[in-house]
């Protein structure tokens, strides 16, 4: 079986692991033998994740090796926070090869390489003769939030992609904005996707008491529903605008959330149910019935391809959505987007007011179709099987 090392910066355990973790498993499924490497905390930020995180507070100073879903994953630790360049610089360059190729170095003859992060540049520079994927998910601000530290990035991403084999993009954007910097880059374009067995999830259920922690909560419909993290790429005044709008509706946002959102809470209407186990998202959104994707109209939105829209229309739900970088066209076809906040609106209305089970059949059918991590995991092996030729 091929031998894939990923190179990645959360862990599997984490709430938002997100399409690093998605891809090892579909490989996995597909034969492969993926191992999975991460960072663990920084101390900060230990004690505010750690309902998160089942590691133990002195665990995160050292390398560990765990299993989940079969596959075999090392956390390495993350000894300082990062919010500065210099920091930046002294860690990812020094610190994380010294761990690296202290205990792992033999592990990485004839391994396929796949990272998402710059930040492992400095372990793929050393390595020779190894086929190394470049995943470019989402803009750089999103990863690097301070213009400092993205600049600094910029310049590590682009010795990256020239060490490179191969690059996928998430989106058609991201594509053609690599392809115009280098034109020599070899890049596949590989959107997010969805785990094939939610095509089951109608057919199961999960009791209620599990969705909302036992408490007495009592939803009025509709529901308008969010999953993901809500971060500072999200449009807070337009979901306060939807609020104003919509004050007899139940807003239920299921996610990570920070200080950002606080103005919010003056709304009775919204709930914040925090971060909730990937396995009991599907029940979330099925309870939704109308699902938003409120992003601010940036650079971000842009260069995006959020899981969550897969997610949605695997589980037939009617989607308004600000403009994002899918490259699937005929999403268009399935999704209601929206130019500006007044659409917007307009569209939550239309799909409140939606009564078309033939719809709700024809987005499930194309995104298991088109859009599963298996599908995902099939273009990967195609590419690196040509690779190997």
């Amino acid at each position: 079986m091929k031998k894939i090392i990923f190179l990645c910066e959360l862990l599997p355990f984490h709430t938002i692991s997100g399409r690093p973790w998605f891809l090892a498993q579909a490989l996995k499924k597909k034969g492969l033998s993926p191992i999975f490497f991460g960072l663990s905390p920084n101390p900060l930020k230990y004690f505010n994740e750690k309902k998160y995180n089942p590691q133990k507070f002195l665990e995160i100073f050292k390398i560990n090796r765990y299993y989940k879903e079969e596959i075999k994953f090392y956390s390495l630790p993350r000894y300082l926070p990062l919010r500065y360049v210099i920091l930046h610089k002294f860690y990812n360059s020094l610190i994380i090869p010294q761990l690296f190729f202290s205990k792992f170095k033999n592990l990485c003859e004839g391994a396929i390489i796949y990272t998402q992060n710059p930040v492992w540049f400095w372990v793929i520079k050393k390595l020779k003769n190894n086929i190394i994927i470049y995943d470019r998910i989402d803009d750089l601000k999103v990863f690097f939030p301070l213009l400092k530290t993205k600049i600094f990035f910029e310049k590590i991403e682009e010795n990256l992609i020239k060490k490179a084999t191969i690059i996928f993009s998430i989106c058609k954007n991201i594509e053609k904005e690599i392809k115009k910097k280098y034109p020599q880059a070899k890049v596949i374009n590989l959107p997010n996707a969805v785990p094939e067995e939610w095509c089951n999830i109608n057919n199961q259920k999960v009791e209620y008491s599990s969705l909302f922690s036992s408490q007495s909560f009592y939803f009025e419909r509709p529901v308008i529903g969010f999953v993901g993290s809500l971060f500072w790429w999200i449009d807070f005044d337009l979901i306060e605008k939807c609020l104003q709008k919509f004050p007899k509706a139940t807003f239920l946002f299921v996610g990570p959330y920070k200080e950002d959102i606080k103005k919010l809470l003056q709304y009775k209407n919204l709930f914040l149910l925090g971060p909730r186990p990937y396995s009991l998202i599907p029940y979330y959104i099925d309870f939704f019935d109308v699902c938003i994707l409120p992003f601010k109209k940036d650079e971000v939105a842009y260069k995006s391809d959020p899981i969550k829209i897969y997610e949605y229309l695997a589980l037939g739900k009617p989607v308004v959505s600000t403009p994002i970088g899918t490259s699937d066209e005929n999403l268009n076809e399935l999704v209601y987007f929206s130019q500006n906040d007044e659409e917007f609106i307009i569209n939550i209305n239309k799909a409140l007011k939606e009564n078309n089970s033939s719809l709700k059949e024809k987005r499930k059918k194309y995104i298991f179709k088109n859009h599963t991590w298996e599908k995902r995991a099939e273009t990967f092996i195609k590419t690196i099987s040509f690779l190997e030729d």
